[in-house]
């Protein structure tokens, strides 16, 4: 009859026959016929690289004794421990320290601007999440509220960062694409973009089109933005978030995404700016809205995979209005992409459609 061992037994038996210790299970007897004698050995080891903790060893070789076996193994266990250190790659002190530098440049932006609103948010004795608010939605009329400019484009964000709450500012952090995206379509450099921490230029500095003398205060940033037919605005209202990441957004509510387009029929397209991260919070608050047949995916891959599903409940499509586009991520997080991938895709998707529809909207 064949002993089961357990996972952790048959490891360290793995191990004594390299030795060629031919280990077997003594029986207890034959009422506990095929059970393993338990000894209480607790060893520590790297098997195959990595650590593994091992308990309750239950063989015992015939040929030695219980107190034997637990010398054997603990030297095993040493043994492989010095074999596996010794071979571990050897990494200069230059590079070391180089590597070391580069990854605070590149951390150390989020860091600081999260301490900065770190105690204003959240109480670090306080093991609760705080709820926290997304900004009224973004457009001409926030600041003519008389205007008969027509809205064309609905562009949306997830949930303000923590950054972004700290500067009362939409997509607020440095190194987030939005806003150097927008200024490359119309005209205006966010800003220097030299990390002030380090002192280095970001790495999407050199692919920005506009030199520094293009450089305009945010005011003057989203004044820009909206006079050409654009509006800015979350999927969120509010939610429960430790962090920054749209992944960890927990018991949100959602914005009358739904109610802002019926009051500006002229909408021809949202854009999720967040990937498809923020099409699944999106698809979940809004199902009724697909499902009303109002809304279309956008022709790009992205916007088809996330999208698509609706088709069969909206008769596919044919007498949708707006059109839902699934953006590339323009959070630092999506890294995957380039600077120049995602500002191509928007200018494709997003910009270049839209400042053709605000001149044919507004032209008179």
């Amino acid at each position: 009859m064949m002993v089961q061992t357990s996972r952790r037994s048959t490891r360290l038996a793995a191990a004594a026959a390299h030795d060629s210790y031919k280990y077997k299970p003594k029986r207890k007897s034959s009422k506990h016929h095929g059970k393993l004698i338990a000894s209480s050995l607790v060893v520590s080891s790297y098997f195959n690289g990595q650590g593994i903790s091992t308990s309750s060893c239950a063989f015992t070789p015939p040929h030695q004794s219980a107190r034997q076996s637990s010398t054997f193994l603990k030297n095993r266990v040493h043994s492989n421990s010095e074999f596996i250190n010794s071979n571990k790659p050897k990494v200069s002190k230059y590079f070391a320290r180089k590597n070391a530098s580069t990854d605070s440049d590149l951390k150390s932006d989020k860091i600081k601007s999260e301490k900065e609103v770190k105690s204003e948010l959240y109480d670090e004795n306080d093991e609760s999440v705080q709820r926290t608010q997304s900004f009224a939605p973004l457009s001409h009329l926030t600041f003519n509220p008389n205007s008969s400019l027509e809205i064309h484009t609905l562009i949306l964000g997830t949930h303000p960062s923590i950054t972004s709450l700290a500067e009362s500012q939409y997509f607020g952090h440095p190194m987030n694409a939005f806003w150097w995206i927008a200024g490359d379509n119309l005209g205006f450099r966010r800003a220097s973009g030299v990390s002030p921490s380090s002192g280095k230029p970001y790495q999407l500095a050199k692919d920005l089109l506009y030199s520094e003398e293009h450089i305009i205060p945010y005011e003057e940033q989203i004044r820009l933005f909206t006079s050409h037919g654009f509006a800015l605005w979350d999927i969120c209202r509010s939610c429960e978030r430790k962090g920054s990441l749209d992944m960890d957004i927990k018991k949100e509510e959602p914005n009358q995404i739904r109610e802002f387009c019926k009051e500006h029929p002229s909408i021809k397209r949202i854009v999720l700016a967040n990937g498809t991260t923020g099409a699944t919070f999106f698809n979940r608050h809004f199902k009724d809205w697909w499902q009303s047949g109002d809304l279309r995916p956008g022709m790009n891959k992205e916007s088809i995979k996330v999208f698509q599903r609706f088709a069969k409940v909206a008769n596919d499509f044919e007498n949708s209005r707006i059109e839902c586009i699934c953006g590339l991520g323009v959070s630092p997080a999506a890294a995957k992409f380039s600077y120049i991938q995602k500002r191509d895709f928007y200018m494709e998707h997003c910009y270049g459609p839209g400042l053709a529809d605000h001149e044919r909207l507004n032209t008179n």
